[in-house]
């Protein structure tokens, strides 16, 4: 078992970490798992906690972006070239709308009974006080039918590396704006 010094390491362990959980979240979510260390062989778990709370700037350009997050993680989790299997087409939602099927991803649309699965690298498009014009993109750790919860970065504007849960109250997006996600094959 892993001796944690701070509340921060227990976050960045991947305790807690969810955006407005603090210190009494972290560590009854500690205590919950039996101080288990999340950190995990499963390959996404494994890029959440390498990355928790730290900014990605993958491509070396316009600092560190929601799009980084997903190159990142196609690289990290699939050992694939992220630009050669999701072509860049420009901002967030682009990808999404001109993504073609390929051998290692399908596109979903998002449709009212549709569920992302862990994953899933999921696109918003712009939406009203929720995303500027570029819409948005994360990786799915969970989701439901009425909310979601995506690793995330530069949401908002300037956050590292966090989980977010959309849908639990006016100020998260949850489905509304929600493109679709591209799964992995």
């Amino acid at each position: 078992m892993n001796i944690f010094k701070t509340v921060a390491d227990l976050i960045k362990a991947g305790f807690g970490g969810y955006v407005a959980w603090g210190e009494a979240e972290a560590l009854a979510d500690f205590k919950a798992t039996g101080g288990v260390n999340k950190k995990t062989s499963n390959p996404i778990d494994g890029f959440f906690s390498k990355y928790i709370n730290d900014l990605i700037d993958y491509d070396k350009y316009a600092g560190w972006q929601c799009v980084d997050v997903i190159r990142q993680f196609v690289k990290d989790v699939y050992k694939l070239n992220p630009y050669k299997v999701i072509p860049s087409t420009g901002w967030a939602k682009n990808i999404f709308l001109n993504f073609k099927n390929n051998q290692y991803f399908k596109k979903i649309v998002n449709t009212p009974y549709g569920i992302p699965k862990k994953g899933d690298i999921i696109f918003w498009t712009t939406y009203h006080l929720l995303y500027g014009k570029e819409g948005h993109v994360g990786v799915v750790k969970e989701a439901d039918l009425y909310s979601i919860i995506s690793f995330d970065q530069n949401y908002p504007t300037g956050s590292p590396c966090r989980f977010v849960k959309h849908g639990t109250n006016k100020w998260y997006h949850g489905y509304r704006g929600c493109l679709g996600w591209l799964r992995k094959i």
